[in-house]
């Protein structure tokens, strides 16, 4: 697809995988940039992994429920706290 620089930092988090504030820019996107991208982290840290999005923001969840089930097949778990909708899954 394209040539991609990644640079990434891993705070300890307590056993798990993180990600935060993860944005494509609005020329990118729909060009399956974002999903290529997404899988690259998530294939660079085996484990379990967290993500959110906040409840209000759709297109986000689009965007990553398409993502998370494609990468794991359907087998991730989802629930809603505080005007956020998490998912959590492993990478193996």
């Amino acid at each position: 697809m394209t040539n991609m620089r990644l640079s990434f930092f891993w705070p300890f988090c307590g056993g798990y995988n993180y990600l935060a504030h993860f944005f494509i820019l609005r020329k990118y996107r729909k060009q399956g940039l974002g999903r290529e991208v997404a899988r690259t982290i998530f294939n660079s840290r085996l484990g379990e992994w967290e993500l959110y999005q906040l409840v209000r923001n759709k297109p986000a969840q689009l965007f990553w429920t398409r993502v998370i089930n494609e990468f794991t097949n359907g087998n991730y778990e989802e629930k809603y706290e505080e005007g956020r909708r998490y998912q959590t899954f492993f990478s193996k």
